[in-house]
């Protein structure tokens, strides 16, 4: 039977597959091994069966067992033929691991889920062509089932493999050998999204092995193999965006197609052998290429170094150093990518054989994966920047294995036992002879640490209870003036200050703590020493205590103060002074905050009330300046506006009535006169009426001072006026009554025309200075509606806070009065009994199993180290030939003697140093802790005479405690 622990990364070598994205995650394995061989001349069977239980690190729910089995037997039938079958099956579990690059924060959730199934059997025949030439032919059934939660990891398929294989030795250094294969293998379509497909490969592989030396052997393979891939539909619908079910119209069948492709494998490799080192390295490269419309080609690398080296019978050191490369290259209609990956891995591992049967196995192993693709999307399953990443994976494991193989030799059956078997009197003979070695290092060990955990000073532990009492006012009437916070929050900001330098340094002088400290230590380093000792702890309800606390939290209203201290007052006074500290401290928090409220309260009330009083001022103002313009005078600027336009239409028909009625009367005072005179026409009197006549006529038309006509004549008539020297109108000549009366209206039609024309301006003047208020009237409105939003707000704002003003006065008044929320002390802190520290019991325990373990491995590298041949086996497998006798150890009598006076004089040297450790141990702590109970009499002298004042001074007299009654 072999029994082994191992640990590996969930699965085979497909955990590194370039389908999906790794991420690191490792595994712990229970391997428990059955192994039964049995050889004879002519049949040699073996039977191996493991079963591996796995427990993945970081994950929930996957953890599983995998079994494992194997057999074989062998025939000879004649000298030179034989005739070998072995099968072999495996039931596991395959775990995918995935990380995406693009997540900031690394998870170890499971990409993939597979349930692997696999079993094979194998037929061969062997034969002896001659003494250098060899055949063998055989044939290989096996069968692959894996379902997973996803379509790619479901696979069903089987193999059928046939090789021939040719060895001959060229001479006896050198052996060359060729081998010839053919595989098919069919993959049956698992769901609606795949098909079926039968892959035929045939390999043909030239080998050559050369022994340089006694201990240097190299060797080397290659050759081609050629790959032919045909895929079948068999129901099988192409997944796209518009396909989510094979009845969907976005879906289109597998084609029928065929792949082709062309592998060429070689392999190179070297052994060296030393007394107690081997050390081999290998190099494999093969190169891989398909010639289709989906070409893809592949280039893998492996450089691999394998380091053993015994260094002891039973000790062995072996090291791994494996470097890889995949690159490979994919073409395709929707574009070409390339998928590239880096895989370093170190193995260490140590094996100790603890007998020829039983081994202890442990070993380490790193890997580091760095995974890049770039390329078209359509070539990858999505984004091929989600296959960009990189994989670091830490495995180890410890093993214990046990073998049984019963052979024959000599024709007679002797159970040699030359490399496995657990014998019960190996471990006797380890104890008898290795057991005092290991009691005395246990004993010495035990005996240390009593004396250490005698040494160690006691601690006394003191606790006070605080109780977080709610409001004692109903919140519907009255709401806190403190937020109310998570209590785990509050208490922490709480602890940090009560607990800061100044206050414990404060308590440090108060109590005269540690003082043989104070002048070894700096002052910052005692407080911390203190600090150590100081705990804060949330204190459960019966209901929540035992629940588990997983995924959710617990919400608690009672806490306990803890101070360690080797005096038991002390450590009881410490405790109340802290949980007092927290009571004023809560008390001091709740009315600062409301008294800052309300103060704050004021202050804004008063800046309001400022800027209320600020933009009234505003508002009048305003209003000063845009009299006549204001929004509520805009209704009588209009009807002024409109009687002012009226009045202006009414002095313009006046006026204009006027001054047509002076040029009508104007031209009757020029018409009456003495036109048939014998004055000469051409004389500049008579041209100037003639130019009178005519302007007037002009005038009476509605023509312009501006009018080119007007202007001719007023040119002329000015001309005229230069030449007589006299103002228009005067003349020497009499005139008639008819030319009087004529100018009398004249001028009375002048006047009216006057009095219009003063009319129309003041009007026309008037009826601007409305249209201008009335244009200022939207900008003014503007400003007084902007000032009274302000306003209003302030107002509403300033009604508010004297709303919550008179709120903060009651919450104010309320936490004076210690009606809000409030610490109280549940349970006062005591004396401690017994010391609630150090755990001396614990320590000798822990002593005694360190003390058992110390001694059993340093009597393990004793027997390791030691050369000598105990028992008839180690004989037996020292010189590799069975023994047929062991005499056992002869004593004499005074012998017996001699040991008997050793083991009295050992046993008392023994009782002497337990009985010397176990008083020198209990002196120490009377040293250090003192007797139970005892008490300087100067210290209950100054107990009593101080009376009622060291009550007054005493830290719990700082705060009474207050009752769970209130």
């Amino acid at each position: 039977m072999d029994l082994s622990l191992e640990s590996r990364l969930g699965g085979d070598s497909n955990v590194f597959r370039s389908e999906k994205p790794k991420k690191e995650d490792g595994t712990w394995e229970l391997m428990p091994r059955l192994a039964v061989r049995e050889e004879n001349d002519d049949l040699n069977y073996a039977f191996d069966y493991q079963a591996n239980y796995r427990n993945y690190i970081n994950t929930v729910g996957i953890d599983g067992v995998d079994h494992t089995g194997n057999g074989r037997v062998s025939w000879a039938v004649t000298p030179i033929d034989k005739i070998e079958a072995s099968g072999s099956y495996y039931n596991g579990r395959q775990f995918l691991f995935g990380r995406n690059a693009s997540s900031p924060v690394p998870s170890f959730d499971v990409n993939d889920r597979e349930r692997i199934r696999i079993s094979d059997a194998t037929l061969s025949y062997n034969r002896m062509l001659s003494r250098a030439l060899s055949l063998r032919l055989s044939g290989t059934f096996d069968d692959f089932d894996a379902s997973g939660t996803s379509e790619q990891s479901q696979t069903d398929s089987r193999a059928y493999t046939g090789q021939l294989t040719t060895e001959y030795a060229l001479d006896p250094l050198t052996e060359v050998g060729l081998t010839l294969s053919s595989r098919r293998r069919e993959n049956r379509a698992t769901g609606p999204f795949r098909p079926s497909s039968r892959t035929d490969v045939w390999d043909l592989m030239f080998s050559v092995s050369r022994r340089v030396t006694p201990t240097f052997i190299v060797s080397a393979q290659a050759g081609p193999s050629f790959i032919r891939q045909q895929q079948v539909p068999a129901g099988a619908v192409i997944r796209s965006n518009a396909c989510l079910a094979p009845t969907d119209p976005g879906c289109q069948d597998y084609p029928n197609k065929e792949s082709n492709a062309v592998t060429l494998f070689a392999t190179a490799s070297a052994r060296q052998s030393w007394k107690t080192t081997d050390l081999s390295a290998s190099y494999i490269r093969s190169e891989a290429r398909s010639g289709n419309t989906a070409s893809s080609s592949s280039i893998a690398d492996r450089v691999q170094v394998n380091l053993d080296h015994r260094v002891s019978d039973r000790l062995t050191l072996r090291a791994l150093v494996a470097w890889d490369r995949l690159d490979q290259i994919f073409s395709q209609a929707g574009g070409t990518g390339r998928f590239t990956q880096y895989l370093s891995r170190t193995t260490e591992s140590i094996e100790f054989a603890l007998s020829r049967r039983w081994y202890l196995i442990g070993q380490y192993t790193f890997m580091h994966q760095i995974n890049d693709a770039s390329g078209q999307t359509r070539v990858f399953v999505g984004d091929p920047t989600a296959y960009k990443n990189k994989v670091q994976v830490h495995i180890g494991f410890v093993g214990v294995r046990f073998t049984f193989e019963p052979s024959r030799v000599l024709g007679q059956e002797i159970e040699m036992n030359l490399d496995q078997g657990a014998q019960v009197i190996d471990f006797l003979g380890f104890a008898r002879r290795r057991g005092k070695l290991v009691a005395v290092v246990a004993g010495v060990f035990l005996l240390v640490t009593y004396w250490v955990a005698m040494a160690l000073p006691n601690l006394y532990s003191s606790a006070a209870t605080i109780l977080v009492e709610p409001q004692s006012v109903n919140k519907d009437l009255v709401e806190s003036g403190v937020r109310e916070t998570d209590l785990n929050e509050r208490l922490g900001l709480m602890t940090a200050e009560i607990l800061s330098r100044t206050r414990l340094s404060k308590i440090i002088n108060d109590f005269k703590l540690y003082e043989d400290e104070w002048d070894e230590m700096e002052r910052t380093e005692v407080v911390e020493h203190m600090r150590d000792y100081v705990s804060v702890e949330p204190v459960f309800n019966q209901l929540e205590t035992g629940q588990p606390r997983v995924n959710r939290d617990f919400e608690f209203n009672t806490f306990r103060i803890v101070f360690l201290h080797e005096d038991k007052e002390i450590a009881r006074d410490v405790a109340q002074r802290i949980a007092n500290d927290f009571i004023n401290r809560n008390i001091k928090d709740r009315t600062s905050v409301t008294a800052k409220s309300l103060e704050f309260m004021r202050d804004k009330i008063e800046s309001l009330s400022k800027e209320l009083a600020a933009i009234e001022k505003q508002i009048a103002d305003v209003k000063a300046e845009s009299v006549g313009s204001l929004p509520e005078e805009l209704n009588a600027n209009q009807n002024s506006l409109q009687f002012a336009t009226n009045d202006l239409r009414d002095a313009q028909r006046i006026f204009d009535a006027a001054q047509s009625d002076a040029a009508y009367w104007k031209n009757q005072a020029l018409n009456s006169g003495d036109l048939s005179s014998p004055n000469d026409v051409t004389s500049p009197i008579y041209r100037m009426r003639a130019l009178e006549l005519e302007r007037n006529s002009l005038i009476a038309r509605g023509y312009t001072a501006k009018h080119p006509d007007m202007v001719r004549v007023d040119a002329e008539m000015a001309v005229l006026r230069e030449k007589l020297k006299v103002q228009p109108g005067e003349e020497d000549d009499p005139t008639s009554i008819g030319e009087q009366n004529a100018r009398a209206e004249q001028r009375r039609a002048e006047q009216r025309a006057v009095a219009a024309s003063e009319d129309v301006d003041r009007l026309r003047a008037e009826i601007t200075a409305i249209e201008g208020r009335i244009a200022a009237t939207p900008s003014v409105a503007e400003r007084l509606d902007a000032l009274n939003r302000n306003y209003d707000q302030l107002s509403r704002t300033y009604q508010d806070f004297s709303n919550r003003l008179q709120q903060a006065s009651v919450q104010a008044d309320m936490e004076r009065r210690q009606l809000g929320e409030k610490f109280m002390i549940l349970e006062s802190a005591e004396e401690a009994f017994e010391p609630s520290s150090p755990n001396r019991i614990l320590l000798l325990s822990l002593g005694a199993i360190l003390g058992l373990a110390l001694g059993a491995g340093i009597g393990l590298v004793a027997e390791v180290t030691d050369s000598s041949l105990h028992t008839s086996n180690e004989l037996q497998t020292a010189l590799g030939i069975p023994v047929l006798a062991s005499v056992p150890r002869i004593m004499l009598e005074a012998d017996r003697v001699a040991r008997s006076r050793q083991i009295r004089r050992e046993t008392l040297a023994a009782i002497g140093v337990v009985v010397f450790v176990l008083l020198g141990g209990a002196a120490t702590y009377l040293f250090v802790n003192g007797f139970p109970g005892f008490r300087p009499m100067t210290e209950e002298a100054g107990s009593e005479s101080e009376g009622g004042s060291a009550d007054s001074s005493s830290p719990q007299a700082s705060l009474p405690s207050v009752s769970p009654h209130g």
